[in-house]
């Protein structure tokens, strides 16, 4: 919370109409396996990348059942360690975790889209989005306790590496 209130976190977005609250709950899956997205209270203009980043986040702190912590900062930190966030190889100490396997196959899946859409996005934008919606989800009470300081402590490396891009 001190790096976020001290650190430069503006940067370039492009503006979109989005959902707003794009979490698990806000999906379905049909028995034809079809996607839908419900729930559109929260619709409206935003950073384009928001809805990315708000999936994300509940995808890693849900998916990811693994109460290790030294596994999942292994993990988390592939996922911030790269130049290009869109390509980030599963550490091989990790390959045998199911659980883990599954929820960075759905993390790079969720950033494929985000990056395909928005060629111009910038590592630094997304990562400040990853940031604040790492940083929300520690607060949703409903969720358990393993989960919010899973969203604290990815908000923390998050935070560390936009302090090596030189955002302070």
């Amino acid at each position: 919370v001190a790096f976020v209130l001290s650190a430069d976190l503006t940067t370039d977005y492009v503006k979109a109409t989005i959902h707003g609250d794009l979490y698990g709950h806000n999906v379905l899956v049909d028995r034809r396996k079809e996607t839908w997205l419900i729930d559109f209270a929260r619709a409206c203009k935003g950073p384009i990348l928001q809805d990315y980043a708000s999936f994300e986040i509940f995808l890693r702190i849900t998916s990811a059942q693994c109460t290790d912590w030294d596994k999942l900062q292994v993990w988390e930190q592939s996922l911030l360690d790269i130049a290009n966030l869109s390509v980030c190889v599963l550490p091989a100490e990790l390959a045998t975790d199911p659980a883990i396997q599954k929820a960075h196959r759905a993390v790079l899946k969720i950033r494929e889209l985000a990056f395909r859409e928005n060629m111009q996005t910038t590592e630094k934008a997304y990562l400040i989005s990853l940031l604040f919606n790492a940083l929300k989800s520690f607060t949703v009470m409903s969720l358990p306790a393993i989960q919010r300081y899973h969203a604290l402590f990815s908000a923390a490396l998050i935070a560390e590496k936009l302090h090596t891009l030189n955002v302070l």
